[in-house]
């Protein structure tokens, strides 16, 4: 008899998830704070993939952070020999007022995107990128400029 669903593991349902789709990878993205690599470690015997978000535009942090949390994806992929892939910012921090304050929260520029993942690209060697989000980038005032900035950055147009 199936047990709830309340009562299930993650490695439950991710072993069940791979029964039922074998072909398909399973992805496991952690938040990119300093310590993604204890955070990721829960799901690497659960996920083919492993990856982080990182989204420093408007936090007071350089682009630059990127790297630093792709690195710490791609050491503990190699470590445990699975793909990586990160989620990187499309996004303005003050869509989430909440979550900050944020010193000076704005729309990442093209350029800024298009930085965010050559770094990605070079410290994790990721297997998938995405951006988040398409929902915020579609309701926002200007959103065509927005996405036209995105699509720029992600392949360089």
């Amino acid at each position: 008899m199936p047990r709830s669903p309340g009562t299930w593991s993650g490695w439950s349902i991710s072993r069940r998830l791979h029964e039922l789709d074998p072909a398909h990878p399973r992805l496991a993205v952690a938040g990119g704070e300093d310590t993604v690599s204890q955070l990721l470690g829960p799901y690497v015997s659960a996920a083919d993939v492993l990856g982080a978000d990182s989204y420093p535009v408007g936090t007071g942090q350089g682009t630059s952070r990127v790297s630093f949390i792709a690195s710490k994806v791609r050491a503990v992929a190699a470590r445990t020999h699975r793909r990586t892939a990160m989620v990187l910012q499309a996004f303005d921090w003050s869509e989430y007022p909440k979550t900050g304050p944020w010193p000076a929260p704005r729309w990442p520029t093209a350029a800024e995107m298009r930085r965010m993942r050559d770094l990605a690209i070079a410290a994790a060697h990721p297997s998938l990128i995405l951006w988040y989000s398409a929902f915020d980038v579609l309701r926002a005032p200007g959103a065509s400029r927005h996405w036209r900035a995105l699509l720029q950055a992600a392949f360089g147009r």
